[in-house]
């Protein structure tokens, strides 16, 4: 499929190796990506919503993990391209980290009223990329019609119905009988930390970390040198189940300003150790 100088690449696969957590082994049909020169194609998927859900984040699965996103964005509106669109919440520079399975924390969405809201994934700019197996990509199912996924033109956003079912889905903050979640649809179930943004950061502006706790439980967030000492501690203490987030100035414990070089930022939450790489530069 073409549109415009974006070409849709996709190819057949057994078992995506590494894709899924333990016990949640996911056998995958296809994995489609889009290469643009420039950049600025999406991956996007419509979701119908019912009244009183809360979105506290997005979930995919990408094929690559050396992949940054350049945005994930939740979108609100009747869509024929995504330049038309409400952004309800989008997250800048999103990285896989150590898993396939990628999970992005956004600031809480309360639906009023039932409607359709889409995910957009923008792929990054191609290298020169030819085959899906060597460039960045979605895991997603074969189908016989189109079920809500598109491919966005790097240009305007126009949408083109595709014929797989993407990997995406909506996380939800809340299960109740009025609030369930359907579909694709489900609530938050694993506790995870999002990476900075911005990332790569500037000692200039204020980088945030997002992570979700699966229920409640004590929870340390702390940013290190590569080296291991601590540089800053951001949180710490008991916390509800749901998504949170905590802001790092680019200051150590001292409120000195650190030197630019990669960072961590490591949760502890329960018996949990998350980690995340953080590029600082002046």
């Amino acid at each position: 499929m073409r549109s415009g100088r974006t070409r849709l690449v996709a190819v057949s696969l057994g078992v995506l190796l590494g894709a899924s957590s333990p016990g949640r082994a996911t056998v995958v049909d296809r994995v489609v990506g889009a290469v643009a020169p420039n950049g600025g194609a999406q991956l996007v998927k419509r979701f119908s919503v019912p009244a009183g859900s809360v979105i506290v984040g997005i979930e995919f699965m990408s094929n690559d993990l050396r992949t940054v996103f350049p945005k994930v964005a939740l979108l609100q509106g009747t869509l024929e391209r995504t330049s038309e669109a409400a952004a309800l919440a989008e997250v800048q520079n999103v990285r896989p980290g150590l898993r396939h399975r990628v999970q992005v924390a956004v600031p809480a969405v309360t639906v009023s009223k039932s409607q359709d809201l889409y995910v957009a994934v923008t792929l990054p700019a191609s290298d020169g990329v030819e085959a899906v197996t060597n460039g960045p990509a979605l895991v997603a199912t074969q189908l016989r019609e189109p079920n809500g996924s598109f491919l966005a033109s790097p240009t305007d956003g126009t949408l083109q119905a595709i014929d797989v079912d993407l990997s995406i889905e909506l996380l939800m903050r809340t299960v109740g009988k009025a609030d369930a979640p359907r579909g694709d649809e489900k609530a938050l179930t694993e506790t995870f930390l999002s990476g900075g943004t911005p990332n790569p950061a500037t000692s200039a502006v204020r980088v945030q970390f997002r992570f979700g706790l699966e229920r409640g439980m004590p929870v340390k967030l702390a940013v290190y040198n590569v080296a291991g000492r601590l540089v800053r501690l951001l949180a710490e203490g008991p916390m509800d189940a749901g998504v949170h987030a905590a802001d790092w100035d680019a200051k150590d414990e001292r409120g000195q300003s650190v030197a630019e070089g990669v960072y961590i930022a490591k949760l502890r939450a329960g018996e949990k150790i998350l980690t995340q790489k953080l590029v600082l530069t002046r």
